[in-house]
């Protein structure tokens, strides 16, 4: 059986310690997550455990699932996009909100990913 590359949503970072610190309460991800919580992707890993078992650990079906969905949301369209946003936008997000919370009265919004 195959397993898959660690996807924990609430997992600490280095800068800032967690995304639930950085984002506000309301943003679209946290609905994204929780919407694919709760889909039935059971087809997508029966394909994947009957791949062939050598290579590299795939990544979570629901933390690609929801990439895919978040992105669409947001209007990014390209893998190829989605890809850059997901190495960029985070750590550019996270240090204009820690600048930003001792000045601003409402949280810093990143538009896209």
């Amino acid at each position: 059986m195959k397993s898959y590359r660690p996807y924990t949503p609430d997992q600490s970072f280095l800068l800032p310690p967690s995304p639930r610190e950085w984002l506000p309460s309301g943003h679209l991800v946290f609905f994204v997550v929780e919407f694919v919580g709760q889909l039935d992707i059971c087809s997508i890993e029966r394909k994947l455990q009957a791949s062939d078992p050598r290579g590299e650990r795939p990544y979570s079906p629901r933390m690609m699932t929801a990439l895919l969905l978040y992105g669409y949301a947001t209007g990014v369209y390209s893998s190829r996009r989605l890809e850059r946003a997901t190495i960029s936008s985070a750590p550019r997000t996270a240090r204009r909100s820690r600048r930003c919370s001792s000045r601003c009265s409402k949280p810093v919004s990143q538009p896209g990913l």
